[in-house]
């Protein structure tokens, strides 16, 4: 029978499976290089040094149109021409942030494997705030006005988000509805709502969240009403904006 590994083979062996080791994971977990760092700080100079020429050619617009665009005011220059500008400027700020990323996670841990981790990390931090942008700028802000009272909210993931400080009816307009005095009620004891009786007005606390939008209106109208119909955002209703669209 063979005799058992001396230390030193043994040792041997540990450091033999250790880089073995090593070798798969790096397969299996991607590393951010110092090439890549060195490739994004190359792509940010070349996209800094770009000439008209190259500008046109990838917006699918004339040279002359763009150096135009420079010397033109505000009225001048059409939407469309607005349109490609924006289109591609937005395309490359966010292919530039990118190539910031990386450089940044490269300067800021010690390997290549923390490096990409890092870099994960900061790009869906900034994919988040790309996000957040396009929610607030396609966001669609919808609104009961009445004589003596007005209330704004939000749809949410299926949601309906009523902002504090919007105003409720002051005035009970269906007593004999009973589902909308006791949901007005448990507003009251959980401090959601307030009413002033020296100015005549119920306002919310906070923001709210209703399960349909007819709820959030007949709390706010204190009588039976439909949300579908009653919600205007630009004077069209939620059913045209969110059922027929």
């Amino acid at each position: 029978m063979k005799s058992d590994l001396s230390k030193e083979e043994m040792l041997k062996r540990i450091k033999e499976l250790e880089d073995e080791n090593k070798k798969l994971k790096n397969k299996v977990s991607p590393a951010l290089s110092k090439q890549d760092a060195f490739e994004a700080l190359k792509n940010l100079i070349n996209w800094f040094t770009q000439t008209y020429s190259s500008l046109w050619e990838s917006m699918d617009m004339s040279d002359r149109t763009l150096r135009n665009f420079v010397s033109w005011t505000a009225d001048d220059a059409s939407e469309k021409t607005y349109g490609i500008i924006w289109d591609y400027f937005n395309k490359k700020i966010k292919e530039l942030n990118q190539q910031i990323l990386y450089y940044r996670a490269y300067a800021s841990a010690p390997n290549d494997e923390q490096r990409f981790e890092l870099y994960q990390k900061l790009s869906k931090a900034y994919n988040g705030i790309l996000n957040n942008l396009e929610w607030l700028i396609h966001k669609r802000i919808y609104t009961i006005d009445e004589r003596n009272f007005k209330a704004s909210w939000e749809y949410i993931n299926g949601s309906f988000l009523v902002y504090k400080w919007s105003e409720l009816s002051y005035h009970v307009y269906d007593e004999t509805n009973i589902r909308i005095m006791k949901a007005r009620k448990e507003l009251y004891l959980d401090w959601i709502i307030e009413k002033d009786a020296s100015t005549h007005t119920v306002i919310f606390l906070q923001d709210y969240t209703f399960r349909s939008p007819s709820a959030a209106a007949e709390v706010i109208c204190w009588r039976s009403v439909n949300g579908w119909s009653k919600w205007k955002s630009e004077w069209k209703t939620l059913d045209e904006l969110e059922r027929n669209e």
